[in-house]
């Protein structure tokens, strides 16, 4: 019943989540937190349900049980960041269409960082090679505060995790934070 209510949870969670990207998308002036909404509810509830559900499956106790949510929830919001950095092209050769949310005009994390930090639209940049288009959000701070932001949840996964007990799942779940560094930094190296 557990596992049933969670995955529950997170279902209804993306349905919200797809209306609070449309309104997101509708806002004359989107914002950092609204935009955080929208990935908790898209991206992050549904790892934080499959991280929940495995330490359930496990018969893991209460904290670590919540341990393993607070793990998936984090590494989620990480995860979303990061693919949205993925779309301005900085890996090249990626099976990743680049620059849809650029040519879309989309609300994502690198426009809604520049937007803060200069009061500018990203979609200014679209018609800049990958290597300009890094190199301004380089010198205006935009990959700096990304790195920032992406660290800070990659940092409270990593602590989650270490709270949990030593089994073949939390040595996985390891790699798989593993691997979104490493990309994380490939994605804001451009």
């Amino acid at each position: 019943p557990d596992i049933i209510e969670a995955i529950n949870h997170a279902s209804c969670q993306l349905a919200a989540g797809e209306v609070a990207e449309l309104d997101l998308a509708r806002a004359e002036h989107p914002s950092w937190e609204a935009y955080r909404e929208v990935i908790h509810l898209k991206t992050a509830s549904l790892l934080e349900a499959c991280c929940r559900s495995g330490a359930l499956s496990a018969g893991l106790s209460v904290a670590h049980v919540d341990g393993a949510s607070r793990f998936g929830q984090r590494f989620g919001m990480a995860f979303q960041m990061c693919d949205d950095l993925l779309d301005l092209g900085g890996i090249p050769d990626l099976d990743k269409p680049v620059r849809t949310d650029l040519a879309n005009g989309l609300a994502n994390f690198p426009s809604l960082l520049r937007r803060e930090l200069t009061g500018r639209s990203l979609a200014d940049l679209a018609s800049l090679s990958t290597q300009e288009l890094f190199g301004t959000l380089r010198d205006e701070g935009v990959l700096s505060r990304a790195r920032d932001l992406i660290g800070k949840e990659l940092g409270a996964a990593a602590r989650e995790l270490a709270g949990l007990p030593d089994l073949p799942a939390r040595a996985h779940l390891a790699g798989l934070l593993a691997d979104l560094e490493e990309r994380s930094s490939r994605a804001l190296s451009g």
